[in-house]
């Protein structure tokens, strides 16, 4: 039987902080599968071409513009490689989210983690559940998130919780949307269901 997934959450009279350790929290396989399958293939889409072109059949060389230009697109595979990789350490990462009246900060802990994330409470912020279709991409499985106005017309876009599975995400989701309600924070609240 699963554990229940109990984050931890800290409520004062103005503010709500909800965290959790993803190593402990209940996680969603199927992003770990994608990118189990996906980093193997991008390694080997960074190596192929520059191989083939050093050391390949002689058919298969070119001349040294061709060259560079496939060793710089063997190194650009591998930094998508390598960013997959970084995906892979957030699994570890122990992650929180703090609603105020003012702020909602978005911060994670562990090796390499990124700074924490703040955006100010005002018009067009918005706390997000479900599958995303924003013109962005199109997430295949529900994401949690907080969109604000971004500069030149566009919007900030900041997820948490993605290793988390469906069902403990919602709960995060619950959790924050209830507290916005009670407390009239000036928050727009969008649940899409899948």
């Amino acid at each position: 039987m699963a554990k229940p997934f109990l984050p931890e959450v800290t409520e004062s009279a103005d503010s709500i902080r909800v965290a959790w350790d993803n190593r402990r929290a209940p996680r969603d396989r199927s992003h770990l599968r994608l990118l189990l399958l996906l980093g193997p293939v991008l390694a080997a889409c960074g190596t192929v071409p520059a191989w083939l072109t050093f050391f390949g059949p002689e058919h298969a060389r070119g001349n040294w513009l061709e060259r560079i230009v496939a060793v710089v697109i063997g190194a650009l595979w591998w930094v998508v490689a390598v960013l997959v990789g970084y995906d892979l350490v957030g699994r570890r990462w122990a992650e929180r989210v703090e609603v105020s009246a003012t702020a909602i900060t978005v911060g994670r802990r562990g090796f390499l983690a990124p700074t924490p994330k703040v955006i100010a409470v005002g018009p067009g912020v918005e706390l997000f559940l479900g599958v995303c279709d924003d013109g962005y991409e199109r997430a295949p499985r529900p994401s949690l998130e907080v969109f604000s106005p971004g500069q030149w017309g566009g919007r900030t876009r900041i997820e948490f919780g993605r290793w988390l599975a469906v069902p403990a995400r919602e709960q995060v989701f619950e959790t924050l949307a209830a507290f916005i309600a009670s407390h009239r924070i000036p928050v727009k609240v969008t649940r899409i269901s899948t």
